[in-house]
């Protein structure tokens, strides 16, 4: 099932993996400063 198939424009297509990429990104750098912070490596 698409969820998007509604939106099946560039603009929204883009829009939403733009949005995934950034939860992406940020859950790793958030997982990052977690592992930093803890002593064993």
């Amino acid at each position: 099932m698409n969820v998007f198939k509604n939106y099946d424009s560039d603009c929204c297509r883009s829009h939403v993996n733009d949005v995934l990429y950034n939860l992406k990104v940020w859950c790793k750098a958030k997982r990052g400063a977690e592992n930093a912070k803890s002593p064993s490596q």
